[in-house]
């Protein structure tokens, strides 16, 4: 992003500007992806090297089109991959290579939040607000983040940095982003949004032989050998007597992943997208969907309802319908009505969620119940990355026991 830069007045929907901008910024976005998976397949330093020189070159050349490679970054990343599982020696380097959209996220995060203190963005007084809170914020993540590499595993307190600044960074560069450029997501949002749809339903159709097409398979078996490693399997089949046979039997579950439907419908095969993780492909394909019915588009939000029923997630499928819901009932002389029925069918929705869980034993539910608590017993914490189940302390951790 250079200091001298200025942008036009931002214009959208030009004739004849918007389909080559589009594939521009999306062809870009997919090819800045597949060099930096590819520079850190060849050696981890060179791998952060070449993704960071890559980022700055965009951000400078293309600022507007940074928010298109964070999200083919964190939609496609993991694709490119699994071009790269069978070659890859060790966990820590197929870590390595999973890691690369962060660093892409964070090279754009530090170029934007570096432009925070321009003079053309000072004088934008309706932003100082956010960028304040923004960086508030950061500091104090980034406070935590050392508490925990201090206090507990370095590896465990990247891992909760990586996921407790990702938002916040996003939040920056696009708000940023959408200040002082043209941004308009229409038609790349409609390019990503069909190409992750279409692979949802190769994966769905054609499972493991689509996923060996590209090694998909192998990258699946590499993501589940540290359970296979530890025991987690062997332990299942002395306490539930179940056979762990292959990857087929981890992505196989119950229609809507729950038992209600175990008598009544067949078990399916739990889609994990290109990013190959089921829940967050089913967010991702719900935000997107979400995001296109507002701007009047209504094929592919109904094509990504289907896969969001087989994939399970249940807070991401309910977040499409509220959209679908709202989007049948908006109009300006309603905004207001359409805006109350959200709020309230969300408020439903978390009640019942937290009512249930508590009362069945559910790790989400118990999880925020625990956390609530031991905020309010140490408001100030210990730092990130000191328990959780994202931490390499729940490796061998008995879920059953845990739910008790």
């Amino acid at each position: 992003m250079s200091t001298t830069q200025v942008s036009s007045p931002v214009r959208l929907g030009l004739p004849g500007r918007d389909t080559p901008e589009t594939l521009l910024h999306v062809g870009t976005a997919l090819l800045v992806v597949a060099l930096a998976v590819s520079a850190f397949a060849v050696w981890t330093p060179f791998g952060i090297a070449a993704t960071f020189v890559l980022t700055l070159i965009v951000s400078n050349a293309m600022p507007a089109g940074v928010p298109v490679l964070i999200i083919c970054a964190f939609l496609f990343q993991n694709l490119v991959v699994a071009w790269f599982t069978p070659y890859i020696p060790d966990n820590d380097t197929f870590d390595a290579l999973r890691g690369t959209n962060f660093i892409i996220l964070m090279t754009a995060f530090g170029i934007f939040l570096a432009a925070s203190f321009q003079y053309r963005v000072r004088a934008l007084t309706e932003l100082r607000p956010w960028l304040l809170l923004s960086m508030v914020l950061c500091g104090t993540i980034c406070f935590y983040f050392a508490l925990g590499v201090v206090h507990g595993d370095p590896k465990d307190a990247v891992v909760y940095f990586r996921n407790t600044i990702t938002p916040l960074a996003c939040f920056h560069v696009a708000v940023l982003a959408a200040s002082l450029y043209p941004v308009d997501l229409r038609k790349s949002m409609l390019w990503l949004g069909a190409g992750a749809i279409v692979y949802g339903y190769a994966e769905l159709t054609f499972t493991m032989d689509f996923l060996g097409l590209f090694h998909g398979d192998q990258y699946v078996e590499r993501s589940i050998s540290r359970q296979v490693e530890t025991g987690v399997w062997e332990k299942a089949l002395q306490e539930t007597g179940f056979v762990y046979r292959g990857i087929e039997d981890v992505m196989t579950t119950t229609f809507f992943n729950t038992p209600l439907f175990n008598d009544i419908l067949p078990s399916v095969f739990r889609i994990g997208g290109p990013n190959f993780h089921p829940i967050s492909y089913a967010y991702a394909l719900s935000i997107i969907s979400a995001w296109l019915l507002f701007k009047g588009r209504w094929v592919l939000p109904l094509a990504a309802l289907p896969l969001l029923l087989v994939i399970g997630s249940k807070g991401a499928t309910f977040m499409l319908f509220v959209a679908i819901a709202v989007r049948l009932i908006y109009s300006p002389s309603r905004a207001g009505l359409a805006l109350m029925a959200a709020m309230a069918l969300a408020v439903v929705w978390t009640t019942a969620a937290i009512g249930y869980g508590a009362t069945h034993g559910d790790y989400h539910v118990l999880g925020l119940i625990a956390g609530m608590r031991d905020f309010l017993a140490d408001p100030l914490g210990q730092g990130l990355g000191l328990g959780g189940n994202l931490s390499s302390t729940s490796i061998n951790l008995n879920w059953q026991t845990a739910q008790a």
